[in-house]
Parts: C-alpha cells; structure tokens; sequence
C-alpha cells in the first residue's frame, strides 16, 4: 500500500502496522510495507492504529499489486503529552474549533468540535455514499458510539468509561443485518462476558468470568471450558497460569471428549485455544457407550505436536 500525504503531496510505500484479510477473516499482515497472499481474491484492509479510516474490498488479481490511499485532511494521533488515547490534527497541528474532512467528490467524511486536538462534544464520520458511519459522543468519563453500515443500517452501539485507558469498562452489542443481536459484550475490570447469538436467535456462544459454552444451530451444547487461575510456582510471579478443562459432546449429550491443559496468561482471562497450552495434564475420548481412552497423560505441547495430536 502507498499513501499520499495530504501535506505534502508526497508519495510513499507505507509501512506502518495494517493488515489485509480475506473473506473467511483470515489476516495477512504486512512486512516492510508489503503483504504477501496466498492467493487471488477480495481482501480487506484493516488499520488498527487508524480506527476511522474506511477502507473499500479491494479485488486483487494480478501477482503484484499496488493499492493507493490517500490520506485524508484530519489524522488521527497518539496523544500521550494530553492524557488521552488519540487527538485530531491538519496540517497546521491540533485541531481547534469546528472541522470538516471531504472525500475526493466533496462528500463529507468526517464533521467534529475540537479543543486542542481532543473533541469537545462529538465527532460524525460518514461512508463515501454519504450515509452515517460512526457517531461518537463524548461526555466526563463516557464515551458513547453508534455505528452504521452503509444502509444505514444500526451495526453497534458501544459504551466505554473512560477513567482507566488501559483496561477500560465498556459494555458494546453489534447486530445482524436483520436487526437481531449477534454479540452482547461487557467488560469490568479486565473480566469479558458476552452472549454470542446465531442469526436466527438461538444461542450460540455464552462466556462468564470462569467458563464458556458453545452451542450448535440446533440448540445443543457442543463444548464447554471451565477454568481456574494457578499462582506460578517459579519466576517471574507476575506470569500467571490456568488450567483449563475442555470437554465436548455430541448431538444427543454424550460427552466424547475430555481435555485438561494449562496455558499461561497475564490476564484475567486466559487464551482457551489448544494451540495456546503449555502443558497437557490429559487428554481422553469416549466412545458412544461412555468408555473411556487415556490418549495421553502430562505432556509438553512440544510431546503433543511431536505426537501429530495437534499443529501447532
């Protein structure tokens, strides 16, 4: 990807931290400015530290491919001198007073109040279409935002606290195009829950401080992980560790697997995948009439990916 600095009008290879992912969501991240995929197709381009950039499906075909962007007139920054997480600049710096931002055809991109970089009351940023994209409201500790797709169309409504910048509290639900909840979402000091729904509005994924449970489209409980923190016994402390028990069913209730692994965290929370363990204390099977198989029993992930039971 090149950008092309509103200021200057100078053109460079941008290789800054963005990504491409396909339409299975898998990402392809960048290196020295270039992504390299494994094949032809529609990719999108994803810009975490530039969360209000909207950025077009992009249809790569040929074996190179150069995408131009070209920078809009308001940027946004990090804004640690001010305390806050980000602040709004021009080319003349800071932003003070009432601002607009334009696409090339005059569309409005983005209409805010700002008072030395940091927005005053609220900030609106459209799609090129014209229609709402994002409005965020900002209040004395809260920040309130609202997202549309581009058929106006209600995709998320977020609320964030904003006295710890680091782990802040937020509660957020995002939606289905028709309109049915797709996640609930909270967060209190470090700790997520959420509520996971299919599109039809059957559960689907259901998380708390200590386990999760995944559904089927039909209804019937597929996997569930319970987990409980394990004070590190050596160096550094800090690093903590859980210990995880997997267990998944089949479609009548059966119990067919059984898995306990632990995996090590500095969250609240730990990373529940198996490709995240560290040491497996066992891992069994079921057979339909409830016997059970020790496939294995306190092993390294190194010994299980040796034994071809998992990629790691």
């Amino acid at each position: 990807m090149q950008r092309v600095n509103y200021c200057t009008k100078e053109t460079v290879i941008d290789s800054n931290y963005f990504y491409l992912a396909d339409m299975l969501g898998n990402q392809y991240k960048n290196v020295r400015g270039k992504v390299f995929l494994p094949a032809a197709g529609e990719y999108q381009i994803f810009y975490p530290t530039q969360p209000d950039i909207i950025f077009p499906v992009i249809n790569i075909q040929k074996d190179t491919n150069i995408y131009t962007h070209y920078d809009s007139k308001i940027r946004v920054g990090l804004g640690f001198d001010n305390g806050v997480t980000y602040v709004y600049k021009d080319c003349n710096g800071l932003l003070n007073g009432e601002h607009e931002d334009y696409y090339e055809d005059g569309i409005v991109k983005m209409r805010g109040n700002f008072k030395n970089g940091i927005p005053k009351d609220s900030i609106s940023i459209f799609h090129p279409n014209g229609i709402p994209y994002k409005s965020i409201i900002y209040l004395p500790r809260h920040l309130y935002i609202k997202e549309f797709d581009s058929l106006a169309r209600v995709v998320k409504i977020s609320h964030y606290g904003t006295e710890n910048s680091a782990s802040p509290n937020y509660t957020a639900t995002t939606f289905y195009p028709n309109g049915n909840t797709h996640i609930a979402e909270k967060s209190y000091r470090g700790i997520i829950q959420f509520t996971e729904y299919y599109e039809g509005k059957r559960l689907k994924v259901e998380m708390t401080r200590d386990w999760r449970k995944e559904y089927t489209p039909a209804g019937t409980l597929e996997t569930m992980y319970k987990w409980k923190e394990k004070a590190a016994r050596k160096p550094p402390y800090i690093h903590k560790k859980f210990e995880i028990t997997r267990t998944s069913y089949d479609a009548s209730g059966r119990k067919t697997e059984e898995i306990k692994y632990h995996t090590p965290s500095f969250n609240k929370q730990p990373q529940i995948g198996l490709g995240s363990a560290a040491y497996f204390v066992y891992w069994k099977k079921f057979s339909p009439d409830g016997q059970e198989e020790l496939v294995l029993r306190n092993r390294t992930i190194y010994e299980v990916v040796t034994q071809g039971l998992l990629r790691y």
